[in-house]
């Protein structure tokens, strides 16, 4: 990170507006567009310390991001972490319903 390229990333967008505020400010920095890979988000790099950022636009309830490519990578590991937790904790309560429902079954018959 230097002083032609941003301080500092942002790990989520809490409104349209600011996202678009931020994309009004992108062109501004000298940042290079590097050529797209199989990710859906755009990568710059700055060409005077050689950061490259990723850009992962918002949208519908993903609220996106502006870091570095290693901070980038953490972020999304993460958050896919949590989505995970998420499916096994509604599974783990299926999981229980089924089997209280099955023990008060027995209990009856």
């Amino acid at each position: 990170m230097c002083p032609d390229c941003f301080p500092a990333g942002v790990s989520g967008f809490p409104s349209w507006w600011e996202y678009e505020a931020f994309a009004q400010q992108l062109p501004r920095k000298p940042l290079t567009l590097l050529p797209a890979a199989s990710d859906p988000v755009v990568r710059y790099a700055c060409p005077t310390c050689r950061e490259v950022w990723v850009l992962s636009e918002p949208e519908g309830a993903w609220r996106g991001y502006f870091l570095p490519e290693p901070a980038a990578a953490v972020y999304t590991q993460r958050l896919m972490m949590g989505d995970k937790a998420r499916r096994l904790g509604c599974f783990g309560l299926l999981l229980a319903a089924a089997l209280y429902a099955g023990w008060r079954w027995l209990c009856v018959a």
